[in-house]
């Protein structure tokens, strides 16, 4: 069985098809994910805070941690590639086969 490490952590929306951001810390990958999101609004389109808890950046992305590989993938090539996450560690497609 291969361990994987976390080494960073990244955003990713709720459904797993994107990457939003990244960084080494949960707040730092938080912080490099929120200005490429949003805006935030509700159900009657009031515009509402990130921090809304129904409607807001929690309501929509998961911040997970995430090794290495995947980190250097993100970096070359963004987000909007295939990953995988098993116990519950970001990984690439290759680190979640082997």
């Amino acid at each position: 069985m291969t361990t994987r490490t976390a080494a960073g952590y990244i955003v990713q929306d709720r459904d797993g098809y994107a990457i939003f951001g990244m960084g080494a810390t949960a707040e730092a990958a938080r912080a490099d994910a929120l200005p490429n999101v949003g805006p935030w609004e509700d159900r009657d389109s009031n515009t509402v805070g990130a921090d809304d808890p129904e409607f807001g950046f929690d309501a929509k992305f998961l911040v997970l941690p995430a090794t290495q590989s995947l980190l250097d993938k993100v970096a070359a090539e963004g987000g909007a590639i295939a990953w995988d996450v098993v116990d519950r560690i970001a990984c690439t497609r290759d680190e979640a086969s082997a």
